[in-house]
């Protein structure tokens, strides 16, 4: 993070990271509720020759099934970093507001 950042530049960080942090937790929140529904077909499909609980462990360990996990994971550590960014950009901005005004004060 450059801290010598023009005002506009920084405002701009700000906003695209709030933007972007915004639309992947959308993203994930909708995922996650997607998995277990992923799971219970993958399970199906598994169950025939098999039982249940054979079919649950085939289904958990399916290709497809741990590409979706990692789908899901890579995109919520994007949306943490982009919070993450937020949040220091933004005390970043604010630390430059309570500077001003304290040198204004003086």
């Amino acid at each position: 993070m450059n801290v010598k950042q023009s005002h506009f530049t920084l405002t701009e960080t700000i906003k695209q990271n709030s933007l972007e942090s915004r639309d992947i937790h959308q993203v994930t929140k909708r995922m996650k509720k997607l998995l277990p529904d992923s799971l219970s077909s993958l399970k199906s499909v598994h169950r025939a020759g098999n039982s249940a609980a054979r079919a649950e462990r085939i289904a958990a360990s399916d290709q497809e099934y741990l590409r979706m996990i990692d789908e899901y994971v890579d995109l919520y550590s994007k949306g943490l970093e982009a919070r993450i960014q937020y949040e220091t950009h933004k005390m970043l901005l604010s630390a430059r507001q309570t500077m001003r005004f304290f040198y204004k004060s003086n």
